[in-house]
């Protein structure tokens, strides 16, 4: 199952995408990954288009039933400034996914719709 909730805070527009997943309780340690993008004009409906195909299949790319939430964030004072960014329940997993021909085909989809601004990683703590 899949939820998804859209929220406005001051400067963002957010879609938060939570799947029920057996992983993501409270106590656990989690792992972030934040892709901050820049999307060309005429290339926005495409993007997002892409972005809400890419929801709803998340299980059928190879590894990705280890990440437990997506979110897509906008900057409102920067119109097609992108971040999204992903919950993974451990950080071999998400290393994993980073080396896999998923993510280089996200990333190559990128560069096609805009340009990519930043990757990182961080710890999540629940």
């Amino acid at each position: 199952m899949v939820d998804i909730g859209i929220v406005s805070l001051p400067g963002m527009l957010i879609a938060k995408v939570y799947f029920n997943h057996p992983f993501h309780t409270s106590q656990v340690t989690m792992v972030g990954l934040e892709i901050l993008l820049k999307i060309s004009p005429e290339k926005r409906y495409e993007f997002l288009q892409t972005f809400a195909l890419m929801v709803q299949r998340k299980s059928v790319a190879p590894g990705t039933r280890h990440r437990t939430s997506r979110s897509l964030f906008e900057k409102i004072d920067e119109p097609n400034c992108f971040l999204w960014t992903e919950e993974w329940d451990t950080a071999d997993r998400l290393a994993s996914y980073r080396r896999s021909d998923h993510f280089k085909s996200l990333l190559g989809a990128v560069d096609v719709l805009g340009r990519l601004i930043r990757i990182r990683t961080h710890d999540i703590k629940e």
